[in-house]
């Protein structure tokens, strides 16, 4: 059997920066940012999410954000146990949509999604290899999911605390209102999330190593289509990573570049 008991320095310095209340402080996050959660289906740390905002979501949208975006294994320890990444009952998923704090259904302004665009994770072998979202997901559904679903989970966020690492923590016990609008309560382990979605998110599968989440865009009536990876490595590390073919295309625009160079 497993144990997600900590070593004593390991669990006193974990706990620390989840519990010390001078390092806490409000969650910060703009309602078309790109929410990633942690949370688990029983067992320790049952009565806690962890969350990672990703940043704004039409940087992926157009083809930015790559790279190393944090650090929150101290938190993920924290919440979980040590073993977290090694735990099967462990899921992590992501969403983003204009609408929720003020429900927003306005047109855009600039580079603005409409109201009703979402971006949604799914769980990928590779970068890039997940399945698209179904295409037969109505206006007026996805409209219900930004509003009522995936709203209501982002209302938690400026009540919730900042972690030392960076990483939003909802407690059950110092957060009994919130508690009640968590990720997991709109976003389940099975069935779909916020109401509209299949299978977003991804999990260790008691093995470890990485967990790969495709973001794809989601339109009315139109399969999902992809725009970027995250990449949660097992040392809670978690990053943006290319599709391999768009780095393959850049690699050979550089090679291009460096040949007509020493032409020249």
């Amino acid at each position: 059997m497993k144990s997600y008991l900590l070593k004593p320095a390991l669990f006193a310095s974990a706990m620390m920066a989840l519990t010390t209340t001078s390092a806490f402080s409000a969650y910060t996050f703009a309602n078309t940012d790109m929410a990633l959660a942690f949370y688990v289906s029983g067992g320790v740390g049952a009565d806690k999410h962890v969350y990672f905002n990703l940043g704004e979501s039409t940087v992926y949208r157009d083809g930015g954000g790559q790279g190393i975006k944090g650090n929150i294994n101290t938190s993920l320890i924290a919440a979980f146990g040590a073993g977290w990444a090694s735990r099967a009952d462990l899921f992590v998923g992501a969403a983003a949509n204009r609408t929720g704090f003020d429900n927003d259904d306005s047109p855009p302004v600039g580079n603005q999604d409409d109201g009703r665009v979402f971006y949604i994770s799914r769980p990928a072998a590779g970068a890039g290899l997940s399945s698209p979202v179904p295409g037969n997901i109505s206006s007026s559904a996805l409209g219900i999911a930004g509003t009522s679903r995936f709203g209501s989970a982002k209302n938690v966020f400026p009540l919730i605390d900042t972690t030392l690492d960076g990483a939003g923590l909802l407690n059950q016990t110092s957060h009994a209102v919130a508690w009640n609008n968590r990720w997991s309560t709109h976003a389940p382990s099975t069935g779909n999330s916020f109401t509209a979605f299949p299978n977003i998110h991804g999990n260790f599968s008691g093995t470890g190593d990485t967990v790969l989440l495709d973001i794809q865009r989601i339109v009315a009536n139109t399969p999902g289509t992809y725009v970027a990876t995250i990449s949660i490595a097992d040392s809670g590390i978690i990053s943006v990573i290319p599709e391999p073919s768009a780095a393959l295309l850049s690699g050979i625009a550089a090679i291009g570049l460096l040949i007509r160079r020493r032409r020249a």
